[in-house]
């Protein structure tokens, strides 16, 4: 498989923003902090590369209005990282981490409808992310829908805008990419959007990845063939992934035991997005680390 290089640098920003989440100040409801660049446990979200404008919350129970929680941030590249150049934006999204978190996804086998769309989507995941808002670093100024948000900070200052999540955060992302289109749609000259998926979960059922596609103009998904969560919900209950089709519908399935796959082809390790970075480009220095000092 050719080297994804660019693709594998999101997977680890993705990654970042996960063990941010760890490293909060006050555990499970704690504001992020942005490590500094000589941060031996991340790759790429860090003050060497990003300043932090601000965080992306929701509850992490969302059917009995649970924790308020740090769930990503709105991130501003100083230091080129490819493909970001200075000036860009990047919005990350983490993954699940709590026991309420997990009944969120188990309750994805759900469906409801989303507003809008045709179709139907996982409740589990949809009912999150109508819970989701921007607020600054400290946790304040609220704000939402949070799409609308981060359009208002980059028509002031524009930039492209880049989106990646892995696992739930993947999930939440393909909701997040579909407002944030709309909204920076509405920004001129236009923005360049681009939203990347990483192991996600279905978000929806055939009806609604179908009206997806037709109105998300570009997207990236990448999933490994034997990673069980890209499984989930299942197909048997009406569950689709992402549509490919054309350069700008890229759904890319990494193919079983893959050239840097994690050893065993454990449930942990086919979902690592530390192994997804090192298959998608053997080659990255920061994989490479992080993985040593992981043992792997």
């Amino acid at each position: 498989m050719p080297p994804y290089d660019e693709y594998a640098v999101m997977v680890l920003c993705a990654a970042d923003v996960d063990t941010i989440w760890h490293d909060l100040p006050a555990p499970n409801t704690g504001n992020p902090r942005l490590p500094g660049p000589a941060a031996h446990r991340y790759a790429y979200v860090t003050t060497e590369y990003f300043t932090a404008l601000a965080q992306l919350r929701c509850d992490d129970q969302f059917v009995s209005k649970g924790e308020n929680v740090y769930y990503g941030l709105v991130l501003r590249c100083i230091r080129a990282l490819k493909p970001l150049n200075v000036g860009d934006y990047l919005v990350a999204l983490r993954g699940t981490m709590t026991s309420d978190e997990w009944q969120n996804d188990v309750m994805a086998v759900c469906k409801t409808s989303a507003a809008g769309w045709h179709g139907q989507v996982g409740d589990g995941f949809w009912g999150v992310y109508q819970t989701m808002t921007l607020n600054d670093l400290n946790g304040g100024d609220e704000r939402s829908p949070p799409a609308a948000a981060i359009a208002a900070m980059v028509r002031a200052e524009r930039g492209n805008v880049y989106l990646a999540g892995h696992s739930l955060g993947a999930a939440l992302a393909t909701y997040l990419a579909a407002d944030l289109q709309r909204t920076l749609a509405a920004i001129a000259p236009p923005i360049t959007f681009y939203p990347y998926f990483f192991a996600s979960p279905m978000t929806g059922t055939q009806d609604f990845v179908d009206d997806y596609q037709s109105r998300v103009s570009f997207y990236t998904l990448v999933n490994y063939a034997i990673d069980l969560v890209p499984a989930v919900p299942p197909q048997l209950l009406g569950f689709r992934s992402l549509n490919g089709g054309g350069p700008t519908h890229d759904v890319h399935v990494i193919p079983r035991l893959a050239p840097g796959a994690l050893m065993p082809p454990t449930v942990p390790n086919n979902h690592s997005p530390l192994g997804y970075a090192r298959m998608l480009d053997p080659a990255n220095p920061a994989a490479q680390t992080l993985l040593r000092a992981a043992g792997l």
